[in-house]
């Protein structure tokens, strides 16, 4: 925590992290789990996506024409 002086020139710590306070561990475990679980379903979903745009499930040829864009 950065130590920052107050008006009477004493040292305070202050909190940097101002997301979500928890109550309990059990809480803060919890939600740390549910943040881990979050990102690894995005990471699988990107990887899905990647793979099939290499086999060709899009077709690109749609977004590169323009002529039709925003009628």
């Amino acid at each position: 925590m950065p130590v920052r002086p107050d008006n009477n020139g004493k040292q305070r710590c202050e909190p940097t992290f101002t997301g979500p306070s928890s109550s309990t561990k059990k809480e803060t475990v919890n939600t740390a789990l549910r943040e881990v679980l979050e990102n690894r379903r995005r990471a699988l979903a990107l990887t899905r996506l990647r793979a099939a745009a290499e086999e060709g499930a899009f077709e690109l040829d749609l977004f590169e024409d323009k002529g039709n864009y925003r009628r």
